[in-house]
């Protein structure tokens, strides 16, 4: 595969096209496109294709749980908990706690609905439960309010490869909370690097700009595991 190739928006297009594909031909084609396009080998092609399906059928069933389900009763909240952390593998802790904290933030559908992300809401969402619970709070604030941006290892992995790789971002950035320095498991600072990705690599085009990033990071981060893990058997 080729070394770390540049996110233009139609490569993002790609990835985003395969995951939300209608029909199982669709997503074929435009996989073969992504294969075509990173230069990697296709007998990827099945590992790739389980993952594209695998996130947009989950994605679709998160959308709908998130629109039909709210923020005001325990029942509720609890449910769409335990959707993201089966589909999303976010390995949390005590979702019964964590659905009794939200249920006592003040004001949180406002909050999460409003113009400008709030970032210390993900904080507060984040410390409902037993510890600390950043890359959940991360996706349950996106799929309430597109404009919210997800965490997770894959991503913060990737970003970093890129800015090791580019210096897209004008200091190194940690994945560990605990530094002083900037670190993406801050929602701050996380915040800062990916719009900075964005802007560096001309990425905004519409609303949906943060998904399609998303959906490319995580997959593209996917696939380069895959990948490693061939070299080593």
């Amino acid at each position: 595969m080729k070394d770390l190739i540049e996110p233009t928006n139609r490569i993002i297009k790609l990835f985003a096209d395969a995951w939300n594909s209608a029909n199982d031909s669709d997503r074929k084609e435009r996989i073969n496109d992504i294969i075509i396009g990173l230069g990697i080998d296709s007998k990827h092609f099945d590992d790739i294709y389980s993952i594209v399906k695998k996130g947009g059928t989950d994605d679709k069933k998160i959308e709908e749980v998130f629109k039909n389900y709210g923020n005001k009763k325990e029942d509720d909240v609890l449910y769409k908990i335990l959707i993201l952390d089966k589909l999303y593998s976010t390995r949390i802790v005590d979702p019964i706690s964590i659905a009794k904290g939200i249920l006592n933030i003040d004001d949180i559908d406002n909050r999460l609905l409003k113009e400008e992300v709030d970032e210390s809401l993900v904080e507060e969402i984040a410390k409902c439960g037993k510890r600390r619970e950043y890359s959940f709070a991360t996706k349950y604030c996106s799929w309430s309010n597109k404009k919210y941006v997800i965490y997770d290892n894959i991503i913060g992995k990737l970003l970093s490869s890129y800015n090791k790789r580019y210096n897209f971002y004008e200091c190194d950035f940690s994945l560990q909370r605990e530094v002083k320095k900037c670190s993406l498991k801050r929602y701050k600072d996380f915040l800062n690097v990916y719009r900075k990705f964005m802007d560096v690599y001309n990425l905004w085009t519409s609303d949906e700009d943060y998904k399609k990033v998303d959906i490319f990071l995580w997959t593209y981060g996917k696939i380069q595991n895959i990948i490693k893990m061939n070299e080593f058997k």
